[in-house]
């Protein structure tokens, strides 16, 4: 199972959407041990220093967040509402849809293809989509 590092003031709503135990609450910067996967739920981590080959998660809707993935040059996937996201919530009316709007290749190299899930989660829709897009990079469907 990949590590994930997440930064964030909604650590209780993110685990529990997110439903794996493996999971590390970073403030500033990353610990010792490498995070697989890094998501960042916080609009103002501009100190945030990730190295190479760790895949970023933010949603489109956090403009700092994204610019710290960018300055640190790694991989990022974004969610939200827009077109350009990768993942996206596709309905919420009566019950939440997860779209992965394009090919998603996971942490262990799996390649998940264009497809919706219905999802149980009563989550605000961006912890949603943080956790969502996290599983599916872990290589696990939405829940």
């Amino acid at each position: 199972m990949p590590t994930i590092a997440y930064f964030g003031n909604r650590y209780l709503s993110f685990s529990v959407a997110l439903g794996i135990k493996k999971l590390m609450w970073v403030t500033n910067n990353l610990p010792n041990s490498k995070a697989d996967i890094v998501v960042i739920d916080t609009p103002a981590e501009k100190a945030l220093k990730l190295p190479k080959g760790v895949i970023g998660v933010c949603c489109s809707n956090n403009p700092e967040g994204l610019m710290c993935l960018k300055r640190s040059g790694v991989k990022t996937v974004t969610c939200g509402t827009s077109g350009l996201d990768t993942v996206t919530l596709s309905s919420s009316v009566p019950k939440k849809t997860v779209c992965l709007q394009r090919n998603l290749i996971t942490v262990s190299g799996k390649i998940f293809e264009p497809c919706e899930f219905i999802v149980s989660d009563a989550s605000d829709p961006d912890c949603l989509l943080l956790a969502s897009t996290t599983r599916l990079l872990c290589g696990l469907t939405p829940q």
